[in-house]
Order: C-alpha cells, then sequence, then structure tokens
C-alpha cells in the first residue's frame, strides 16, 4: 500500500499545506481520503489523473475536508460529457462514482452541489453514496473496517475513523478527533495475535499540549493512541503551521512513544 499526503493542513490553509486530503493505492486502485480546498489541484500536482480517482472516503462534512468534492466530480462529469460530444473514448473507467461516508452525509453533498446550480447524479454518471458506520466492507479486494467517531452533535457531525489491510499490513487514518478510545478499539479489532499493531498510523493533532480540548487532539492523546495500538508508524497531520512554530508535535509525541513519528508535510510519500 502507498500513501500520498495531499493536504496536511486545516481549515486555515498556508501555501504550503493544503486542508485534508490523502490517495491511498492499493488492490489496484486510488481511493481518496478526504477531499478539502485545494485538493484537485494537489491531485494533478502529484501526477493523478482525475479520471481514475473513483472511490472518495469521506471522515466528515466539515468543510476543509469535503470542499473540493463537488468540484473534483463537476470535473470528472465535463470530462464524460465531452468525451461523448466529440466521439472520443470515454475517460470514465469505473460508474457509478464511489463516495463512502458517516450517516447522513449523502443528502449533505448533493444539497452542496444543488446550492451551487448543479446536481450530481446524471443518465452517464451516477454517484453512488455508502454510508457506514461501525462495520467491515471491501473494494477491489481491499479490506476495510471503520469505526463511528462522533455520533454528531452541535459541534461536530457524525465522523468515521478507517483502517485498510491488504496482505497483512495496516494503515488507519482519521478524521477530527476529541477523544481517542474509538480509533484505539478500531485498531485493536483487527488484531489477531500477541504483539500485532497498527503499520502505519495517520491522525490528526491540531492542538499544542497545553491548549484546552475542544475538537482536536493534542500530543500526549495522540501519544497513548500510537503506544495503545502499537503502531510501528506515526503520520501526525491536521496541523496548523502557527501552531507547529511553537511546538513541534512530533516531537511532543516522541516524549511519550518510542515508535517512528513523522510531522506530515504535503506531498510526503510512504509505502506500507
Amino acid at each position: 500500500m502507498k500513501l500520498t499526503i495531499l493536504g496536511s493542513g486545516t481549515a486555515i490553509p498556508t501555501k504550503h499545506r493544503s486542508s485534508s486530503a490523502y490517495v491511498l493505492e492499493a488492490a489496484g486502485v486510488h481511493i481518496l481520503i478526504d477531499c478539502g480546498p485545494g485538493t484537485v489541484r494537489r491531485l494533478l500536482e502529484h501526477g493523478y489523473n482525475l479520471d481514475g480517482i473513483n472511490h472518495v472516503f469521506l471522515t466528515h462534512t466539515h468543510p476543509d475536508h469535503v470542499s473540493d468534492l463537488v468540484p473534483l466530480l463537476l470535473s470528472k462529469h465535463l470530462m464524460a460529457v465531452y468525451a461523448e460530444q466529440m466521439r472520443t473514448e470515454s475517460p470514465m473507467n469505473e460508474l457509478p462514482i464511489d463516495i463512502v461516508g458517516p450517516p447522513g452525509f449523502g443528502p449533505k453533498v448533493e444539497a452542496l452541489a444543488e446550492n451551487m446550480h448543479w446536481k450530481i447524479q446524471h443518465e452517464k454518471f451516477t454517484v453512488q453514496f455508502n454510508e457506514v458506520a461501525n462495520g467491515d466492507f471491501t473494494r477491489a479486494g481491499l479490506a476495510v473496517r471503520t469505526i463511528q467517531t462522533e455520533q454528531g452533535d452541535e459541534k461536530v457531525p457524525p465522523s468515521i475513523a478507517y483502517l485498510f489491510q491488504e496482505n497483512g499490513k495496516k494503515i488507519l487514518i482519521t478524521g477530527d478527533l476529541r477523544g481517542v478510545d474509538e480509533v484505539i478499539a478500531l485498531a485493536k479489532s483487527s488484531f489477531t495475535q500477541e504483539g500485532d499493531g497498527i503499520d502505519l498510523l495517520v491522525i490528526e493533532c491540531a492542538n499544542p499540549t497545553d491548549m484546552p480540548l475542544q475538537t482536536h487532539l493534542n500530543p500526549p492523546l495522540v501519544a497513548r493512541a500510537a503506544t495503545e495500538m502499537n503502531a510501528r508508524k506515526v503520520i501526525i497531520t491536521h496541523v496548523y503551521d502557527f501552531i507547529v512554530k511553537l511546538e513541534d508535535p512530533a516531537k511532543a509525541v516522541k516524549s511519550a512513544f518510542r515508535g517512528d513519528v513523522i510531522l506530515a508535510h504535503d506531498g510526503l510519500k510512504l509505502e506500507v
């Protein structure tokens, strides 16, 4: 499995950090995980063809995780339309477009598109929304396990974390978190023997150590999650540049966790 960090930032992007987005290459498919502002441009910058992005997994519906989804779908739709009008082969090689997300996300995405005067569903371009909570499914032979990390309230929408497994390797990717109990449970549910663990944990850490917790994790919580998951490598993402200048979250996590810890940056590529 190969992972590319397209966006390692937050709702306050910078020139060097786009909002949340990742591409997982596994089982012969490309899976886009989250689609924050700047994702379409980042995909092109890193050599991904938009027609090859037919699986999109969303952790939740905050703008910094979904705002480029409608532009992505519109681009793919127009590629198919113009191919038909010009009588060339359609670049759309897999229909319907598969979009996975937490309970209730589908109507929100459709409403967002309609507010932009565009309907997602068309005769020759179909989007299939698949709502998940706690469970298992497969995509092209890739095993996926999910857990709902937020039920949804006035502060945060319903949220999902994803565990991908292929050939005995495991990658766990989170969205925004207010606690780590659920993602620890997700990791442990995949353990089959003593000493088992997560090969790659991609986890948000938007808050510094001394900031009161509200809707994001801080380094002590990340260290606890990584330790209990027996994570071999931790990628800290969804970070604010102005906070990173005050405290290096990777260094802070390493003070309480002995494994490998890397501060994500846009364009970072890893293989598991």
